[in-house]
């Protein structure tokens, strides 16, 4: 006879108490009942819970946990702006994809730039000391109360922003953006050539592109150039849970799947 394990967790809810099955068999005690979870202020049937799962997944209950505490709020970065102080490979090793760059690229023009969906939202890592406080934002659902990270005045030129994630979507959008701006370069080029026509060299159809194509397509394209490489970014603080002296997440342990998001 194959011999069977079960445990039953038990809750405030329950009478059952833990350890026994329904039928009121005994079984073993939960194998990891002397596992304490610490920071992690949970609700005593969430305690429970936590000392039945398995190590690895304590583990990463507890990252998960500690990271959610990390989150600062949300704010708006401009990540041309600071691409030279970008850093990426932390968390997240995975090597630049020229091909994952160009489906991107493809889409933004397809499906245009979502840079304020919170489905899309880029991970950075910060020690908490170098941002302005008000300038994150606890709600994400509304990209009209998001504001521009800004960065204490003292020493804003040294800063890097640590990237758990969006390697891709961050060339995707410079490239993008540049494709944007030869476009609109050509639009300009066209439409002083068309000014530059004698009144009876015009055609109708370059009078009513002059009037109505040209303005429309270079007001679309502009609306997308103002807002430059502004991107939604959720701000983590550096020093609580992603010292490397943490024996929880360091920067060697802490998994990229902590960051769901890939590219």
């Amino acid at each position: 006879m194959v011999s069977k394990k079960a445990a039953v967790v038990g809750d405030a809810a329950s009478s059952a108490p833990v350890g026994t099955l329904e039928l009121g068999r005994s079984c073993p005690p939960l194998l990891f009942e002397q596992v304490v979870p610490t920071a992690l202020h949970l609700e005593p049937s969430e305690v429970t819970l936590f000392k039945a799962l398995d190590p690895k997944v304590q583990d990463r209950w507890r990252i998960q946990t500690e990271v959610k505490q990390a989150l600062l709020g949300y704010a708006i970065l401009d990540f041309i702006e600071y691409k030279h102080r970008l850093v990426f490979g932390t968390w997240n090793p995975r090597a630049l994809q020229p091909r994952q760059v160009k489906r991107l690229v493809e889409s933004f023009h397809v499906e245009g730039l979502d840079r304020f969906d919170l489905k899309g939202v880029i991970p950075i890592v910060i020690s908490q000391n170098l941002i302005d406080p008000a300038s994150v934002v606890q709600d994400p659902t509304d990209p009209l109360k998001l504001t521009e990270l800004k960065l204490l005045q003292s020493n804003s030129q040294e800063v890097e922003f640590k990237c758990a994630g969006g390697r891709h979507r961050v060339a995707s959008l410079e490239v993008y953006l540049e494709e944007i701006q030869t476009g609109m370069d050509k639009l300009i080029a066209e439409r002083d050539a068309i000014m530059n026509l004698a009144g009876d060299e015009l055609t109708e159809a370059e009078v009513r592109k002059f009037n109505n194509v040209l303005p429309e397509e270079m007001k679309r394209l502009g609306g997308i150039l103002k807002y430059g490489g502004q991107w939604m970014v959720a701000v983590y603080d550096e020093g609580s849970v992603f010292d490397p002296v943490s024996p929880s997440c360091s920067v060697y342990s802490c998994p990229q799947t902590l960051f769901s998001r890939k590219g």
